[in-house]
């Protein structure tokens, strides 16, 4: 996932600096009810290896709206509880 407006980085610090507007992991995933869990086995941040990330999954009609717990994200408002919304719409 990552943030509007990015751009091509020319410069180390333009490189660290798109860090700050993205979110990338991957790894073996699960379904328990309405949670969709991740077993992180590579992530943009090496303290979420290992880790599981847990979404919620809530789908009306053609949309299907995944959260995420509340959680302190390590590259926006690090001291803030925030939250993630992502919303996605079926196109037939």
């Amino acid at each position: 996932m990552e943030g509007e407006g990015r751009v091509p980085a020319h410069t180390d610090e333009d490189r660290a600096a798109l860090l700050q507007t993205l979110v990338s992991y991957i790894g073996r995933f699960r379904i328990e009810g309405n949670a969709w869990i991740t077993q992180i086995e590579t992530a943009w941040v090496p303290e979420w290896v290992g880790s599981e990330q847990k979404r919620f999954v809530s789908i009306i009609d053609d949309i299907a709206n995944v959260t995420t717990p509340w959680r302190h994200m390590p590259n926006w408002a690090p001291d803030k509880l925030t939250r993630s919304l992502i919303r996605f719409r079926r196109i037939v």
